[in-house]
């Protein structure tokens, strides 16, 4: 009777998968892109001023 435990099985694992898929969804819906994992503050800041100095390179212009 190994097929008994099949239904109960894919209930199971089709529930997980559809947690992080509702996650994955909910974050690409508000951010434009996935969660970016395993940033800290100081990464958060790089990218940042990443994007500033790449501003200010394309205008010429200091932005303060």
């Amino acid at each position: 009777m190994p097929y008994e435990s099949f239904p109960p099985f894919a209930i199971i694992v089709g529930a997980i998968t559809a947690m992080g898929g509702v996650q994955y969804l909910v974050h690409h819906v508000y951010e434009g892109k996935p969660k970016a994992a395993g940033q800290d503050n100081f990464d958060r800041l790089l990218k940042y001023r990443d994007e500033r100095l790449k501003q200010e390179a394309k205008t010429g212009q200091p932005t303060l």
